[in-house]
Formats: structure tokens, sequence, C-alpha cells
């Protein structure tokens, strides 16, 4: 797998509606230096509307990614499902006009989407990446872990050991 596996061919495509689907996997995720993520399991489906001035990408991610607890550092599963509109029009040179506005050379005649679908992702990640509750509401961190992080706790200004409690994990 390589990045121009993601490239979408929109000269010869008649004005309209069209459809695309692409798998994202480890291999995605290893084209990308310093990934957050390295594991994952993503299909991206993206609706195509092409017009004579302009590229509309309807996109919707569904899957599953491997994820590492910012708490416990134990690797968790964690589903990933996020929709986004990304407007992509026709220009002199390559320029992002917000988040989701692209300008692209109207001479190009195909646009890669392997680095919006990554930055897609990175950004629709949790802020605080923890293992979710069980199904009884019961914390799922490794709990040998949250004991040594328990030990080796500072000392506050009051000289109270702070220790990590449930509401630190949800």
């Amino acid at each position: 797998m390589n990045k121009k596996d993601f490239t979408i061919r929109y000269v010869g495509l008649k004005d309209g509606v069209h459809n695309s689907t692409f798998k994202i996997n480890n291999k995605f995720f290893d084209l990308f230096e310093y990934s957050e993520i390295q594991k994952g399991n993503l299909d991206a489906n993206i609706e195509i509307i092409k017009t004579s001035t302009m590229l509309t990408f309807n996109i919707e991610i569904i899957g599953t990614l491997e994820l590492i607890c910012d708490l416990c550092l134990d690797e968790f599963n964690h589903n990933l499902s996020f929709k986004e509109s990304i407007f992509v029009k026709f220009g002199e040179e390559y320029e992002e006009l917000d988040s989701n506005v692209i300008v692209i050379n109207r001479n190009d005649n195909e646009f890669n989407i392997s680095n919006l679908l990554y930055e897609l992702i990175i950004v629709n990640l949790p802020i605080k990446k923890v293992h979710p509750l069980d199904n009884n509401g019961n914390k799922t961190c490794n709990p040998e872990m949250l004991k040594k992080i328990n030990e080796l706790l500072v000392y506050n200004n009051n000289s109270e050991q702070e220790n990590i409690s449930e509401t630190d994990i949800t």
C-alpha cells in the first residue's frame, strides 16, 4: 500500500455524484512517519460531487483504532465514526483556505486524499484517550499500572497524596 492508492482521478468524471470506498488499515498508518496511530481497521466512504468549478467530498469514516491509554499505557480498541465535508475548488495553486476548503491547480487531473483522511482521523480522536468503562461501569484500565502510579505520585502542597480516582479515567 502506498499513498497513490488513495488518489481520486476526477478528470473524465461527468458532473454529478460518484462514490468511492477506501480501506484504512495498519499499512495506511505506516505511510505516515511518527504516526500517533499504528493499528486500525476503518472504512472511508466518500461521496464525490463534481461540478465544473469544484469537488465536494462527503466523507464518512467508520471503524476501530487501537490506541494507547493515557493513564495506564495499555492498548485498547476505540470505535471511531464521523462524517465531514471537504470542498475542493479549482484555482491557480494549492492553498488551504480553512479546515474544510482547499484550492488545487485547475490543471491537475487527480487529487490524493491520503493526507486529508489521516488528518481527519487524527482530529477526530478523543482528547483524553482512556479505556472505556465496562458494561457495569467499572474501570478497565490495567489495575497493576494504576497501583504503581499511585505509589509514585508526588505529594501536593497540603502534604496529602493524590490518588488516581475513577473520575480520572472517565
